[in-house]
């Protein structure tokens, strides 16, 4: 299909099956294949108009859907400290409706932090998308962040069963996010062991991680590639420098470097997936 000549950004939105409004930011760019796109999933309590998704959007030569997660951005419904298989859930939707309805072929998922973590979980269930980028996914959920509270918010989480962390801004509005007992055993259930699943015939995965990130130890990196590698099934690539966030010009740089060049290098397999 032909290339585009000017870039086009518009926010697009649905509902989903669940009765959620689901929102993205679509980048249609000039130069690229009219009917392929990537997928960007934001981390914790983030959205489609952060740093590290803003950059990516401008540096990476692809169109681009950066969708919300539920409860976030300008997505409606509720989210949560540890609702990552519902957030698979709203990947999921997104990967039907850009195909489905939009006709996309959707050649890759990128995550961050939180949102790799969903990416991965979605790659290991559903095998659709041949591209997977993690990046500084957390591996172990079971060692759960507890310094994040103070040891007020740990007596009254205790006692209720629930607090009020923090608050965060949801579309135009600030909001209460709340953070359960049950939120916390959900997290530290989850299992990130399933990515042994992801079929190395049809999905390939590149896992990027800073090597000064404070928020999800690099090492973590390396029970991925225990469970998906060798390359070319899983391929690593640590950041020098780097943190977790990627806030910086040159983080951001280096980073979509190394992704378009991962990418370049499995396109053509990738094609095949998809049209085969």
């Amino acid at each position: 299909m032909a290339a585009k000549s000017n870039t086009l950004v518009k926010r697009i939105e649905f509902l989903s099956p669940e009765g959620i409004t689901l929102s993205a930011l679509l980048t249609e760019k000039p130069n690229t294949s009219s009917n392929q796109v990537v997928i960007l999933c934001h981390g914790f309590l983030s959205h489609s108009n952060s740093i590290i998704i803003r950059g990516l959007t401008s540096q990476l030569p692809y169109n681009i859907c950066a969708i919300d997660f539920r409860g976030n951005g300008f997505s409606t419904g509720t989210t949560k400290y540890g609702n990552y298989l519902e957030e698979v859930v709203d990947l999921k939707n997104w990967v039907d409706h850009l195909r489905e309805v939009l006709n996309f072929n959707v050649l890759g998922i990128i995550g961050h932090s939180k949102g790799s973590s969903v990416v991965l979980l979605y790659a290991s269930k559903y095998n659709q998308v041949p591209l997977i980028v993690n990046i500084a996914a957390r591996f172990n959920m079971t060692d759960l962040p507890m310094h994040r509270f103070t040891p007020e918010q740990l007596t009254e989480l205790e006692v209720k069963g629930n607090i009020v962390w923090r608050r965060y801004q949801h579309n135009t509005e600030e909001k209460d996010f709340i953070v359960s007992q049950l939120d916390l055993t959900t997290k530290k259930n989850t299992d990130m062991s399933v990515v042994k699943n992801i079929d190395k015939e049809r999905v390939r995965v590149l896992s990027v991680h800073g090597e000064k990130d404070t928020t999800i130890p690099v090492e973590e990196v390396s029970m991925y590639d225990r469970l998906m590698g060798p390359e070319p099934y899983h391929e690593v690539a640590i950041i020098k420098e780097a943190t977790h966030f990627f806030r910086t010009p040159e983080e951001l740089r280096e980073l979509s470097k190394v992704i378009i060049n991962w990418m370049n290098k499995n396109f053509n397999w990738a094609q095949d997936v998809l049209f085969n």
